[in-house]
């Protein structure tokens, strides 16, 4: 159960950083459309963006994870 909150709680993370980086760069997203970039430019910067994030976050925490697994199997 504590595993499914997590996974559902790092979902609505990734999807609210994503969100707000995405509402911070509309106008950005329209000139590049004025300019003639497709809408599946646009799509693969987006999620793009949200692979990076989850990537970082992933290797991040299983680093940590690693990392703290033995001073925590000792105490």
């Amino acid at each position: 159960m504590f595993a499914l909150a997590a996974a559902g709680l790092a979902a609505i993370g990734i999807y609210g950083v994503t969100a707000l980086t995405v509402s911070r760069r509309t106008r950005e997203f329209g000139i590049r459309m004025a300019l003639g970039a497709g809408v599946n430019h646009i799509l693969r910067l987006v999620l793009g963006l949200g692979l990076r994030q989850l990537c970082l976050g992933l290797g991040l925490g299983l680093l940590l994870a690693f990392a703290l697994s033995r001073p925590l199997a000792r105490s």
